[in-house]
Parts: structure tokens; sequence; C-alpha cells
């Protein structure tokens, strides 16, 4: 069996994705090419994520610069899959990013007689996000939404991961016919390294005594880094506690940092490490924190940081909308706050600090374990694979 494994996007987790799933295709034989931006090749993402399994598919690097509006990016992106199933002649398609408009695109060029997918070639896709499936600020968005659901439903998936429980349940509940063809899937998070906190404080360097909240990942205003910042500010706190921010730092939060921040900054109650984080060091993030802050004002979609925090026995404190806060909600993983109060948003902080340390959060159920297994998101792509190997 021929694989094309389509991604052009390569911040944030896209290629840590592509490598556990280069890591399940090494137990079937499957011929697999691995479809790049060719900016991807030269970037920080590529050399954590895939430097050491590179030799495992053919790469093809040959597609973009993908162009950052997101129209414009998903017809590029639904061009270059066309192009690189017309190029490879895969059996199989595998795309483990199917959002920012690319299915939309995929299922109105379906209609229109210009289907990326040909007749014969079986397309497996993951979703992250479902926004039909949340709430809508009003009748514009809703509208969107439902359009955008039609489109989905066009496009020529053979199957659709979901990796949000919230779509997913959505389809089951109201029948939607896309429902047959979905499965949920987790979103894999590797096991943390078994180190003491003490001993990821000393690798980060950040005192002892000192109590830490943690927030992890792309720093930026999407995720509510700029509220978490001005909220720090204003709550009443102990004077050994710190914020440490691991990850790219966008200029708006950085514009925050130095102007509502600043002094904090200096004197070292926030600690920066402005860089793509390795995986080691993520993990070394959250081992080292006592709070695990995700304060993503209106989210869709699941945030692997909550479970890593859940998986590393630290409580959370996040947003009350959608994944975030219904996963805190389900599974007893912290508490919630509304982040967009940034007097509210303080006291929580405050409160959850204080709370944190009194070891008042369960260590992390086989539920909580099973939204995030490596082995079954593994095992669910290889099940993908397997049904594609016995069409008739």
């Amino acid at each position: 069996m021929k694989l094309l494994l389509f991604e052009p996007n390569y911040t944030g987790h896209h290629l840590y994705y592509i490598r556990i799933i280069l890591e399940a295709l090494g137990q079937c034989a499957a011929d697999a090419v691995l479809c790049l931006d060719r900016v991807a090749l030269e970037s920080k993402e590529f050399s954590v994520h895939l430097a050491a399994v590179r030799g495992q598919c053919q790469l093809d690097a040959n597609f973009g610069p993908v162009p950052c509006q997101t129209w414009a990016s998903a017809l590029a992106r639904c061009r270059m899959l066309r192009a690189a199933i017309k190029r490879h002649k895969p059996d199989t398609v595998l795309v483990p990013f199917a959002d920012g408009g690319l299915s939309q695109v995929a299922g109105l060029a379906r209609m229109l007689g210009f289907s990326p997918v040909p007749k014969g070639v079986a397309a497996h896709v993951i979703v992250m996000r479902g926004g039909w499936a949340y709430p809508s600020r009003n009748w514009r968005e809703w509208l969107f939404y439902r359009a955008s659901l039609k489109a989905l439903e066009w496009a020529a998936w053979t199957r659709i991961h979901f990796i949000d429980f919230i779509p997913y349940e959505y389809l089951a509940h109201t029948r939607n016919p896309l429902a047959a063809r979905s499965t949920l899937i987790p979103d894999p998070v590797e096991a943390p390294p078994l180190i003491s906190q003490g001993e990821a404080r000393r690798a980060l360097g950040i005192p002892m005594k000192s109590r830490c909240v943690a927030c992890c990942g792309l720093l930026d205003e999407r995720k509510g880094v700029d509220l978490l910042l001005r909220a720090f500010v204003k709550a009443s706190l102990e004077p050994n506690d710190l914020l440490l921010l691991a990850g790219t730092v966008s200029a708006g939060v950085r514009a925050v940092l130095e102007r509502d921040a600043k002094h904090l900054y200096e004197k070292g109650a926030i600690i920066v490490l402005d860089r793509c984080v390795s995986e080691s060091e993520l993990w070394l993030s959250i081992l080292a924190a006592d709070l695990v802050c995700t304060p993503y004002p209106r989210h869709i979609g699941s945030a692997s940081i909550v479970l890593r925090a859940a998986m590393a026995n630290r409580p959370v404190l996040g947003s009350p909308f959608g994944w975030v806060g219904e996963t805190i909600r389900r599974y007893g993983l912290g508490w919630c706050a509304n982040v967009e109060d940034p007097v509210a948003f303080a006291g929580a902080l405050v409160r959850s600090l204080s709370a944190s340390r009194a070891n008042s959060t369960p260590q992390p159920s086989a539920r909580v374990a099973s939204l995030c297994s490596v082995e079954r998101f593994q095992a669910a792509i290889l099940q993908t694979l397997s049904e594609t190997e016995r069409r008739p």
C-alpha cells in the first residue's frame, strides 16, 4: 500500500503528530511519502520532532510557502493536496490537519466537480476543531458554522478522526450523517519523564521555595497569555511567587510583558523561555510548576497542555469555555475562571495557587489517560490503514 502523508503546516504540534504517525507506520508495510512545506525542512520544529525519523519515509518538500490568510491558505493547501495525489498516485491519503478551511474548500470543490481526492483513493483526516458544535456569539457566526459543517459533509473524506469530543458527541446527538464516518481518537501525549519537581526546577533555574504558575506552548493572544500577564500583575500573590512562560512569544504578548509587567519581569517574578521548546523542556516546565494555566478565552478544540498537566499530576486553572472548561470539570483537573475579567482572574490565580500547594488534586484517572494515549492514537491510525487494505 502506498500512503501519502500530507502536512504543509509545521508550527506548533503538527510535526509532533507526524512523528507519532511515522513511528506507528513502522509496524506496517506502508510505503509512505511525506509532503511538507519546503520551509519546514529548515525549521526548529523539524529538527525537534523529525530529525530522528527522517529516513523512515520519502520526503516531498516541493510545496509552499503557504499563505497566512485563512481562505488563501485553505485554497493553496487544497491545490497542493490535489497535486501531491496526482504526482505520487497513492492508495491512501492521511491528512493529520484537515482544519483551517481545508475540509470546507475540499467539500465545495467536490460539489463543483473538482475534488482533490479522486475516486478509488481512500482519504483519512484528523479534524482538531469543530466550531459548529460550540456556542455561537451572534447569528453571523452561527450561519458561518452551519455552512462550514455542510461543506465538511460534502468533502470526500473516507474517515474523519476527531480529537475533540465536543463535535464528535454533537454529531451523534444530532444524528448527523457525518457521524457514520467519524471516530473519536486521543490527543496523543507521551508519558512525562520520571523526575521530581526539584530536578525540573534545577534544570530550568527556578527557585526551589517559590510557588510557580506555568503557561506553555505557543504564547499568543489567542491563548489568552496577555490576559494571564495582566491578571498576574493584579493578583495579591506572595513575594516568591512567579510566572513561567515557556514557548514562542507573540509580538502582542511581548508588548504586554514589556509595558504592563515590566517591573515583575525585571525582578525575576516572570521567567520567559521565548523559543520553540523541545519535548523535554515542555515537560520540565510543567513538572516545575505548582499550577498550570490555560487561559484560552474562546479556544475551540483540544488543548494538549491540559492533558500533559493531568498526566504530570499538576492542577489546571483554565477558561470555562469549550473543551478546556468541560475537560477540567468532567475529570476534576482543577478550576475554571472568567479569564476575561482581570479582577476575577487575579483572584482565581491566588486561590488556585494556594490550593495547588495543599495537594488537593487527585492522580489522573484511567479515563484521563485514555484521552491522551499515544498507543490508542497509533492503533486508530493503523486500524484506518488496515480497513483501506481490506477494501475490494
